[in-house]
């Protein structure tokens, strides 16, 4: 289980470093939304 755990983690901070532009983009877009 832990090491399965570890490899879906490890997946994931890879996407996240691969994606971060469209991550914080959205992530933005997201925050702006109630200013507007």
């Amino acid at each position: 289980m832990d090491e399965i755990n570890s490899k879906v983690f490890y997946d994931m901070v890879i996407r996240v470093r691969g994606h971060s532009r469209i991550y914080l983009r959205y992530f933005l877009d997201v925050r702006a939304l109630p200013l507007w």
